[in-house]
């Protein structure tokens, strides 16, 4: 049995539009099936009173749900302070080398 046995093929929106993806997928390939605008992020919606999960344009693997739902948009900026300095940033976590690199 290969690793390619186990991808399924599931109908997804973006932005609203209908696609078809194999599942699992990449964030890479969900930023080229959606079209989705340089400097766009890529975020899977989700329920509740929670904030939609940002998926990054990477090769890392994606595992989709039939009927999921994914919207583009402009990154969201967070405000950190670092030495008392008002920083912007649009990561939710930072390693501790970018804080550095931002201090």
């Amino acid at each position: 049995m290969s690793e390619h046995d186990n991808i399924q093929v599931v109908r997804i929106h973006i932005d609203q539009h209908k696609f078809e993806s194999p599942n699992p997928t990449t964030g890479a390939a969900l930023y080229s099936l959606g079209n989705v605008p340089a400097g766009h992020e890529l975020y899977r919606e989700v329920t509740g009173n929670m904030e939609d999960k940002q998926i990054d344009n990477l090769p890392e693997v994606v595992h989709l749900k039939e009927d999921e739902h994914f919207h583009s948009g402009p990154p969201k900026t967070y405000t950190i302070y670092l030495n008392g300095e008002q920083k912007e940033v649009t990561r939710k976590l930072l390693t501790f080398e970018q804080i550095v690199a931002l201090a």
